[in-house]
């Protein structure tokens, strides 16, 4: 009697019991799909492509105007001026504001920046070098825009492209910052 009090207790502890349940418990269910991932040699994840922003495109279409010939990474040191320049005045509290106030780039709005910005917003361009620079252009702003790319110019608030940095006018009143692989800018803070 002992023995069959045991068995008892013992299987009600473990939670058996001597009926069979009334029905089966259900399978589980099939584990959701995946997302795609990239390579397991990468830790990057596949994320939908960035929709540019109308004042990523007019920064990247001035970008464009003022060093679109030039190298990505001038491109880059370009850009970052103008992005340090935000809160620097009063009204200058956003890319638009910097980029567009008077007397300080001079390819805002010119034929350069309407080339780009006709590309941007309508994918027109007939020339593939152009093209390729406007592409380059965007991709340069739009990290910097974010706040995801640090500043390569050491908080550089000027820049320009004399033959020689002491041609600009302004010269001695800054200090040069030399930003490697710009050889044809000369930037200051």
């Amino acid at each position: 009697g002992i023995g069959v009090l045991i068995v008892g207790i013992v299987l009600t502890l473990t939670g058996c019991s001597s009926k069979p349940a009334a029905t089966p418990p259900a399978p589980p269910a099939p584990p959701a799909p995946s997302k795609p991932t990239v390579p397991s040699n990468s830790t990057d994840s596949i994320t939908p492509p960035h929709i540019p922003t109308a004042q990523e495109k007019s920064y990247a279409a001035t970008v464009y105007a003022e060093a679109g010939g030039q190298n990505k990474r001038s491109k880059q040191a370009v850009a970052h001026v103008m992005n340090n320049r935000i809160g620097t005045r009063t009204s200058w509290t956003d890319i638009e504001a910097v980029i567009s106030a008077k007397y300080q780039f001079d390819g805002y709005n010119s034929p350069m920046y309407q080339a780009a910005m006709n590309y941007y917003n309508n994918g027109i361009c007939n020339n593939s070098i152009e093209r390729a620079a406007m592409d380059e252009c965007l991709a340069v702003v739009i990290p910097i825009y974010s706040g995801a790319e640090a500043d390569i110019t050491g908080g550089a608030l000027y820049f320009h492209s004399f033959p020689n940095p002491s041609d600009w006018a302004y010269h001695n009143s800054y200090t040069q910052v030399y930003v490697s692989g710009t050889e044809k800018f000369w930037f200051y803070k």
